[in-house]
Order: structure tokens, then sequence, then C-alpha cells
């Protein structure tokens, strides 16, 4: 969904390395502090689920949500929730549902 209205969906193929796929907090949770100084105000990482949620400042005001559910170690979904605001007014409102799957090695 953005700004209320349905988006069609994408599909989309990303390798991860060993590395990543073993640390899921720090390949799934955004950089905090790089662009319109963004910072996590609140986190939680377990072996089955990640949550994060930041808040961004400057010339757009951001706030967003992430929430992961790792069911097995080759399937999660995911929903991240933002909104932005500009000069008081919201300029994007959008809810992105995701799943993730392990369909192979990396080539």
């Amino acid at each position: 969904m953005m700004n209320g209205n349905a988006t069609t969906g994408q599909q989309r193929m990303r390798c991860l390395s060993p590395e990543q796929a073993a640390d899921p907090a720090a390949t799934f949770t955004p950089e905090y502090g790089t662009t319109n100084s963004c910072k996590r105000v609140e986190f939680e990482s377990t072996a089955t689920y990640l949550s994060w949620h930041m808040q961004c400042s400057g010339q757009m005001e951001m706030d967003v949500v992430g929430n992961f559910a790792f069911d097995s170690p080759h399937h999660y979904s995911a929903k991240i929730v933002s909104r932005g605001t500009m000069g008081g007014r919201v300029v994007v409102n959008s809810q992105v549902a995701i799943e993730g799957e392990h369909v192979g090695d990396c080539k």
C-alpha cells in the first residue's frame, strides 16, 4: 500500500553471504544516523523475530517500523510501515508486506 492505494507486487532475488544469513538483525535492520539524522528508538531481536523502529528528522520527518518473523531457516515474512511528513503534511504513508524464502545457493 502506498498512500492508501494498492500497488503491484514485485519479486526480487537477493544473494546473502553465510555471514549475512547468520545475522538477520544486521542484515535486515537499516543503518541509523546516516541520512536525515535517523535514530533507532526501539529494537528487539531473537532467533525467530526481529523488530525495529526508527525515526528520522530533517527536511522530511520519517517514522519507520519493521517486523520480521523467521519461521524456519529458509523462510521469513515481514511488514514495514513508513510514514513521512513535510511541514506537518503527510507525504508518504506506506505498508509493505514481504515474504522471503531460500531458493538455492548464490551463483
